[in-house]
């Protein structure tokens, strides 16, 4: 699979899949204007990877907000990931956070999914 690289702007992440390297990056400002259209192509990429995952599976978050609307469409890409997960027991998340609402996002997050979560507090991103 090719890598899946989006370069973040003002209101949309940077986001960076490298199914050779198991490793997912999403980080930056969730607040795009639509967001469905922005996570279109991050959803299919993502079904595709998990039809043929690494052994091993990281998905790093470095989320300095995020708004209502993408929460919902972040917890569909992560939906796909907990599948996986509970097929395979390989995916971590790793949530940096900088501030106490990001972190309550994160455990928000975690109280729902069946993947392993680490919170990570962090100075700068």
């Amino acid at each position: 699979m090719e890598i899946l690289k989006i370069e973040n702007t003002s209101d949309s992440p940077y986001v960076y899949f490298d199914a050779e390297k198991g490793v997912f990056e999403i980080s930056g400002l969730l607040i795009p204007e639509d967001p469905a259209k922005f996570y279109q192509p991050v959803i299919k990429w993502s079904k595709e990877y998990i039809k043929s995952p690494n052994p091993q599976t990281v998905l790093n978050l470095r989320i300095e907000y995020i708004n209502t609307s993408s929460s919902k469409i972040l917890m569909q890409v992560l939906r796909l990931f907990e599948k996986l997960n509970i097929e395979d027991g390989n995916v971590t998340i790793n949530w940096y956070y900088i501030d106490e609402d990001m972190y309550e996002a994160a455990h928000d997050f975690k109280s729902i999914l069946k993947i392993p979560f680490k919170t990570i507090q962090v100075d700068d991103f």
